[in-house]
């Protein structure tokens, strides 16, 4: 359990604004425009995204009665602060270059990195010799080897598949099977990039699939941003998915649990995050893309919808639920994502009556408005 949170927690950090991976600074490249768009586009999908971890580890903790950390025992902030303040300047810096200044990725990057030079010299707990800070640009010049490799050979695929016409092969082929209905290509475009994705970095996976498969999206009529974004998001969640899950792998051999094991819960704590995508295609405003009033009754009645998924998968309201809890909190949490007032106000009721019944059927119903301890006594 503790690798499966480590490896869904970790993964993603490629989807939360403002950084996200490498692969979102291709995608706006990709699609020609700022990368503040991008950010402002993968926000709440973000949200969801640990939102439905949150809920997931909430109700696994509450199976197991696990509670919080004393507070008498907890770090003081101000302290903490106090010693790494300077630690949050180049990320502020990185933020106005790419946001406010609109620079390319490269040259922020690049003030950043003497950001953090300098900002490190400022206390003694941070501050490192020449042969420390040589040391340090050495490492990070490795790193990004990877990542040029990877583009690099891509790019040779992605020229085979332009001269080939596969790309439109694939398209047509996707859109044959579908029998013209979104959802059914949807599952097939989902399928096709957990297979596309196997083996292959976040970045690498990203961009053959918005070369082979977002276009069939677009042509079906999906706005280009929810197209790649689905196809992102899904390239992402393929390093949490059985049987390849490399991050759950990888988690699994930090913890000392058995892998595969480690990549089936790992899933089953993402569950709610496989239906994020297909929220936003059939509700683009859950990427800003609508009146700021649209944005945050999609977010709401979407955050509800994401916290009865987990409930139902996990089996657990505030005790353990019912069979027919489960079925009615999975039905509710189904109407709250298909966008539309009517299922909107149908989904909401019938999460709030599964909450009434259980609270009666475990005997909490006249106490279900009252405090905990008002509660105790009645």
């Amino acid at each position: 359990m503790a690798g499966a949170i480590e490896a869904v927690a970790s993964t993603g950090g490629m989807l939360m604004p403002p950084f996200m991976g490498a692969a979102a600074f291709v995608m706006a490249d990709y699609l020609q425009v700022p990368y503040r768009e991008i950010i402002i586009a993968a926000a709440i999908p973000a949200i969801l995204y640990y939102l439905a971890l949150i809920s997931a580890i909430d109700f696994e903790a509450q199976k197991r009665g696990l509670g919080g950390i004393p507070k008498d025992q907890l770090p003081k902030a101000l302290p903490v602060i106090k010693r790494g303040w300077h630690l949050f300047l180049p990320l502020f810096l990185l933020i106005y270059l790419l946001v406010v200044l609109h620079y390319s990725p490269s040259r922020a990057a690049l003030l950043g990195i003497l950001a953090i030079i300098i900002c490190s010299l400022i206390a003694p707990i941070t501050r490192k010799n020449w042969r420390e800070l040589v040391k340090a640009l050495h490492v990070g010049a490795k790193s990004s080897l990877e990542v040029a490799v990877t583009c690099a050979a891509v790019g040779i695929v992605v020229g085979i598949i332009e001269v080939t016409g596969l790309g439109v092969k694939l398209s047509q082929a996707l859109i044959m099977l579908s029998g013209g209905s979104l959802l059914l290509l949807l599952f097939l475009t989902m399928i096709a990039s957990f297979i596309l994705g196997l083996g292959l970095t976040p970045t690498a996976c990203y961009i053959t699939l918005a070369v082979l498969v977002a276009p069939t999206l677009i042509q079906m009529g999906v706005t280009p941003f929810a197209a790649h974004f689905f196809v992102f998001i899904f390239g992402i969640i393929g390093m949490i998915t059985p049987p390849v899950a490399i991050s759950a792998y990888v988690a699994a051999s930090v913890a000392g649990g058995e892998m595969f094991a480690t990549g089936v819960t790992a899933f089953l704590l993402a569950a709610p995050i496989y239906i994020i995508p297909y929220m936003f295609v059939y509700e683009p405003s859950l990427l800003g893309i609508s009146s700021l009033g649209v944005v945050i009754v999609a977010l709401i009645t979407a955050a509800v919808g994401v916290w009865a998924f987990a409930s139902a998968i996990q089996g657990w309201i505030f005790k353990k639920a019912a069979i027919w809890e489960r079925v009615m909190m999975l039905a509710g949490s189904l109407m709250l994502i298909k966008p539309g007032y009517t299922t909107d106000i149908v989904g909401a009721l019938l999460v709030v009556l599964t909450i009434a019944l259980h609270k009666a059927r475990i005997g909490e119903c006249f106490g279900l408005f009252l405090k905990p301890k008002e509660r105790l006594k009645s």
